[in-house]
């Protein structure tokens, strides 16, 4: 049984205020102003729903229970609480950031669509990162990893950026058959999920 539980528990109320509180009272777009919609294949839609089983899941095991611990050395496992926190308040605040930017362009997580004179954001976290909140994400669950001082932050760090890597891949091809040459521009200039630092004539 986890012994450090009451040092946990922010991790898991930031989450749940997250997905439960900000994530569903975010404006949406009418169904019938919905000019494209992102076409996924079973196996795009298998990855995504077992990267959300697999999340879930383990975040409430490790609540409890500590699994494959990376030390047992309390000035080791305070440290990693640290980063883990400054991590998750991190991929938060990148998170809120984006949303506030995309407005009513924001679709949720997977089901991504474009709406009727809906324009490429290119401005907030967008014009240093195309996919903030996909990064936030990440960041989120890495960070939780490192709170409760598991190994498993490599495996669900991976896993992650495996895939969002092709959930990427669906979104900016149907990006770039909507906006054609402006988005082909901003993907040479601007890093999917870190900055690029080779291009700096901007937008």
């Amino acid at each position: 049984m986890r012994e450090n539980l009451i040092l946990v528990l922010p991790a898991v109320l930031i989450a749940y205020f997250q997905v439960r509180v900000i994530w569903r009272k975010l404006p949406r777009s009418q169904e019938n102003n919905v000019k494209v919609y992102g076409e996924y294949t079973e196996k795009d839609w298998f990855l995504y729903n077992f990267l959300h089983f697999f999340a879930v899941s383990l975040f409430w095991v490790q609540l409890v229970f500590v699994v494959i611990p990376i030390s047992r050395d309390q000035r080791v496992i305070c440290f990693l609480l640290i980063i883990g926190y400054l991590l998750i308040l991190l991929g938060f605040t990148i998170s809120i950031w984006a949303l506030r930017t995309l407005g009513l362009g924001w679709s949720g997580m997977m089901e991504y669509k474009i709406v009727r004179e809906q324009k490429l954001c290119t401005t907030g976290p967008y014009r240093i990162i195309r996919h903030p909140i996909y990064l936030a994400v990440i960041l989120e669950m890495i960070g939780y990893q490192l709170v409760v001082s598991s190994w498993l932050v490599f495996v669900v760090g991976i896993i992650a950026y495996l895939v969002f890597r092709n959930h990427i891949k669906n979104e900016d091809k149907l990006l770039e058959g909507e906006y054609k040459e402006v988005f082909v521009r901003y993907k040479r200039q601007v890093g999917s999920l870190f900055p690029n630092l080779r291009d700096k004539s901007g937008l």
